[in-house]
């Protein structure tokens, strides 16, 4: 079977060496035990072979001024510290080489609410921290969509808009 390649839609890393502040695209962020009171932020729970995992994270811009890389470095590291409170959860290299590639579930379904079991919940919160755009799948029911959207069982799903 060829190896899909698909980092223009997913494609998650450190944000810098030794941290625990990842990156996808646009979005900063990580797993979390509990969801921070962070306006703006997307928030993701994903239920998947009987665990939950929470993923949060905010679409920040680097500051155009910031060219070096130890600036840079400790710009973000005061995000880590500050936006998400030093709370983001260690996720090792390996599990972020597993995101990193295609799944291929069988079945992906847009549902109206999150199931018990093998189902992902993204929700985007606006300046005062109320849901402004949601979305629910599961790999069990619902009406089918694209593969694509399978970026929603893993961190800091981008999609776009």
């Amino acid at each position: 079977m060829a190896k899909v390649d698909y980092g223009f839609v997913y494609e998650l890393m450190r944000a810098c060496d030794g941290g625990n502040l990842l990156v996808n695209k646009r979005y900063f962020g990580g797993k979390v035990e509990d969801f921070l009171d962070i306006p703006n932020s997307v928030m993701q729970e994903v239920r998947f072979k009987g665990n939950i995992y929470r993923y949060q994270g905010v679409e920040i811009n680097i500051p155009w001024y910031l060219k070096r890389k130890r600036a840079i470095e400790k710009y973000l590291r005061n995000v880590e510290e500050k936006t998400f409170q030093g709370k983001l959860l260690p996720v090792s290299d390996e599990e972020i080489e597993y995101f990193n590639t295609y799944w291929g579930f069988n079945f992906i379904g847009l549902v109206s609410e999150c199931l018990p079991d093998n189902c992902a919940a993204w929700v985007k919160t606006d300046s005062e921290g109320y849901s402004e755009k949601t979305l629910f799948v599961s790999l069990e029911a619902g009406k089918p969509v694209n593969d694509a959207f399978e970026v929603l069982f893993k961190p800091l799903a981008y999609i776009g808009g």
